[in-house]
């Protein structure tokens, strides 16, 4: 059977800018990784409906990296704080295997899908897969403890994870060299992004943008939250949209997976725990979603303060199953099984990036979507083959 995926996003989410290609990005994975090429998958777009300040800025937030403009007195500066080079691969493999793997390949992904160019290399697409996997299998492997250049590293995570692949009985491709299939240079352009990214972290430009970014998405949230929330404002368009997208998914005849970010697991709680909203788009009579995913969301923490109207403990009934996925490092995501019956099941991933990225690092990395696709295929949902 195949699958109609709608995936709803998060706040923040306008047009323009690089919303299109994050879009087709993060769409390429889902199939690449997860679904396959044949699956539906429909992205509503709401951030028009949201809450939309002039100029596309809150004129309340302050400007970090001029703190004095606009007549504002300053206190205090904090210090330059002081930094070195980026340490190298073997350097980071040996604090955290999983997490350097996972954030190569991310890299690499980012890399290859540049230039307006969505779709996947099969080839980085496999490779990405095999490490992630063995990376997960054997976390602090005896080969770290030797002293490699970042190519060489490169080298031996590219043949040790073919050699995994293999003694697990996968199809794997030859990795004598990293440089084979082309895929080498993904990885050289991913970790040499990775090591930038790491060295640009320091600075007080750098701290002044992580809070700058940090302020920006707190009052986007909040402003998204109140445009939905609020009688008359952004929510009755986006609930149009929503049974718009459910009614084309349930006329499929498809199995339908639903995924929503932050707000849009909210938006989507909010619509399946509406009995009178199912029956529109055709939820009834035994049709139902098969799948909910909510990733980086708050349906419990909305539900705990009474903003979504349900009885205490209430039962979406219409998904037959409900994965609820928050990181430990991501202040935004919220359990939901204290808060709701009918099986919903938490689901911890850590994406170890930090604070400031936790909240939308999720569809960057490879584990993620290896492991959603383990548990999806566990619930009987159509994915695509283990590599």
């Amino acid at each position: 059977m195949s699958t109609y995926v709608i995936f709803v996003h998060g706040v923040a989410n306008r047009k323009g800018g690089d919303y299109d290609k994050t879009v087709a990005k993060r769409t390429e994975r889902f199939r690449k990784l997860v679904f396959g090429d044949t699956a539906k998958i429909e992205n509503p777009y709401w951030g028009e409906f949201g809450a939309n300040p002039a100029g596309g800025r809150y004129k309340c937030l302050p400007d970090y990296r001029d703190p004095g403009a606009g007549g504002v007195e300053v206190l205090a500066v904090a210090p330059h704080p002081a930094h070195g080079p980026a340490p190298s691969l073997i350097e980071l493999a040996r604090e955290d295997f999983p997490e350097t793997v996972d954030a190569i390949y991310a890299e690499a992904l980012d890399e290859a899908q540049e230039g307006g160019n969505s779709a996947l290399p099969a080839d980085l697409v496999r490779e990405a897969r095999m490490a992630a996997a063995y990376a997960s299998a054997d976390p602090n492997p005896p080969w770290l403890a030797g002293d490699l250049s970042d190519e060489a590293f490169l080298n031996e995570l590219t043949k040790r994870s073919a050699l995994y692949a293999q003694s697990i009985g996968e199809a794997a491709a030859p990795a004598a060299n990293v440089e084979l299939l082309g895929v080498g240079d993904w990885l050289k352009k991913g970790a040499k992004s990775l090591e930038e990214r790491i060295l640009n972290a320091g600075g007080r430009l750098a701290l002044a943008v992580g809070r700058e970014r940090v302020h920006n998405q707190v009052a986007a949230f909040v402003g998204d939250v109140f445009s939905y929330l609020k009688e008359g404002s952004g929510r009755e368009p986006i609930r149009k949209l929503m049974k718009d997208a459910l009614t084309k998914a349930v006329d499929s005849g498809d199995q339908i997976v639903l995924i929503g970010h932050s707000m849009g697991g909210v938006i989507l709680a909010d619509c399946l725990g509406d009995r009178q909203f199912c029956d529109s788009v055709g939820l009834k009579d035994g049709r139902k979603v098969k799948a909910l995913v909510t990733v980086g969301s708050q349906p419990g923490f909305f539900q705990e303060i009474n903003l979504l109207g349900m009885q205490p403990m209430p039962s979406l009934a219409v998904a037959e199953n409900w994965i609820n996925v928050l990181d430990e490092l991501d202040v935004l995501s919220f359990l939901a099984s204290p808060l709701f019956g009918g099986g919903v099941k938490d689901m911890m991933f850590s994406s170890r990036t930090g604070i400031l990225d936790a909240h939308s690092a999720y569809f960057s990395r490879v584990q993620f979507y290896e492991r959603l696709r383990e548990r999806l295929r566990q619930m009987g949902v159509s994915v695509v083959k283990a590599s």
